[in-house]
């Protein structure tokens, strides 16, 4: 009887513990975290963050590192609501994380355009995963240019200058799907959106299309 009893007792705290996760699927990114913050905060992680196209999370835990950099992963463990505010993210405390297929998402967000006369331009070239300047700027794909574009009368103050290489902006995380795609395949590709002013005056691309 007693036996039974344990075995119920164990059971039953498994399910609970099991109950009290969080099941969060996302790609993981970098996070652009300075680390004045990590000191503020007292984290010892949170190199990379894990996007759903509608939240982030900092993730807290020596288990991610860069070979799940671009993946699309489900994780079990523990939300945790800042005391200050992080970049309008919050934190993840990990206990378990899996790399797994990406299923397309039907997502809440529109894909922005500019105006109605204003025409979307194509842009060629090769896409490489960059590197977040914060966790709130989602700089997350560097598009290198095929034929570089003219930008007159830029910041510096110039003519113009010769842009071959632009940081990329996604609409939702089905379009996240479609850049790791060509990015392991190695593909050239060819991006339709709109050129827009960005972090520190930078020019970005907003993409509409993958064509």
């Amino acid at each position: 009887m007693k036996v039974i009893f344990a075995l119920f007792f164990s059971l039953s705290a498994f399910g609970a513990l099991a109950q009290s996760k969080t099941k969060l699927e996302g790609y993981i990114q970098s996070s652009g975290l300075p680390d004045s913050f990590k000191k503020k905060l007292n984290l010892d992680y949170s190199e990379y963050l894990l996007t759903d196209t509608e939240n982030s999370y900092l993730i807290e835990s020596k288990e991610i590192s860069k070979i799940h950099w671009g993946k699309y992963v489900r994780i079990y463990g523990e939300i945790i609501e800042p005391k200050e505010w992080v970049f309008n993210t919050k934190i993840l405390k990990v206990d378990s994380v899996v790399i797994v297929p990406f299923q397309n998402i039907k997502s809440t967000n529109t894909k922005k355009v500019l105006s109605k006369n204003d025409e979307p331009k194509a842009l060629n070239g090769e896409l490489v995963r960059k590197e977040r300047p914060a966790p709130d700027i989602a700089y997350d794909y560097l598009l290198k240019i095929k034929e570089p574009i003219k930008q007159e009368n830029p910041p510096s103050g110039e003519e113009y200058v010769l842009i071959y290489e632009i940081a990329v902006l996604w609409a939702d995380i089905n379009m996240i799907n479609e850049f790791e795609h060509y990015i392991s395949e190695k593909k050239p590709i060819t991006l339709l959106g709109h050129l827009v002013s960005g972090y520190a005056e930078s020019l970005v691309f907003e993409t509409l299309e993958v064509k």
